[in-house]
This record gives C-alpha cells, sequence and structure tokens, in this order.
C-alpha cells in the first residue's frame, strides 16, 4: 500500500513538472478572488436523498468507476472536478451513502481534500 502511495506522489510531482507545457504560472500565493474569501461551509458524508435532484446518471457512472476498478492491492483515485456550486460533494456524498456501496465495503470513510498550494 506504501508503494502505491509512493508511486501516486511521484506522478503527482511529474504532472506538477510539465506546467510549463500548458503555460501555467507558480504564484507564491494564490490570487484573491470573492470566492476565495467566502468562508468555507463545513461538510459531512450525510446529504438527504431529497436534496439530490438530478445527478443519477451522474452517480451510476461514479458507482460503475467504483466497482469496476475495486482491488485489494490498489489504491485508485476518482476526481470529481468542477466550478464551485456544481454539487461535487453532494455528488460525491450521494454516491457515499448509496446502499450498495455500504453493503460492499467493510470501512468507509469520506474524506474531502482541498487544492491548495
Amino acid at each position: 500500500m506504501g508503494r502505491k502511495i509512493k508511486t501516486i506522489k511521484a506522478r503527482l510531482i511529474s504532472i506538477g513538472s510539465e506546467a510549463k507545457v500548458f503555460n501555467l504560472v507558480e504564484r507564491d500565493r494564490p490570487m484573491e478572488t470573492s470566492f476565495m474569501t467566502k468562508k468555507r461551509q463545513q461538510t459531512h458524508s450525510f446529504v438527504p436523498k431529497d436534496k439530490i435532484i438530478g445527478r443519477d446518471n451522474d452517480k451510476a457512472a461514479l458507482l460503475k468507476l467504483v466497482f469496476e476498478f475495486e482491488s485489494d492491492e490498489t489504491v485508485y483515485i476518482i476526481p470529481i472536478v468542477g466550478l464551485g456550486g456544481l454539487g461535487k460533494t453532494a455528488l460525491a456524498q450521494f454516491v457515499y451513502n448509496d446502499e450498495m456501496v455500504k453493503n460492499h465495503f467493510e470501512l468507509m470513510v469520506f474524506q474531502m481534500f482541498l487544492m491548495s498550494k
């Protein structure tokens, strides 16, 4: 497991070093935007089903990925990316709370990762 994490970390470093190819500029500090100054709302793994509308196809696609790539020795990361407010966290919570997921995995932890420098 530790070897897999080291491999993932090395790959992320490699991707970061390719920033010049895409003309990405590294900054000493993040640029201030009104979005960044807003206080982040605390999240948790419970979202009532009646609060999730129109994401059934997205949920089905994520469930397919979760069960398709499941392995005892390999760690898979399925990124959910998009603009703020599109419901990425809600979608992740929707999948996390699915009965098939709960019945399939012995141990589950809901963890958010925020991109920051």
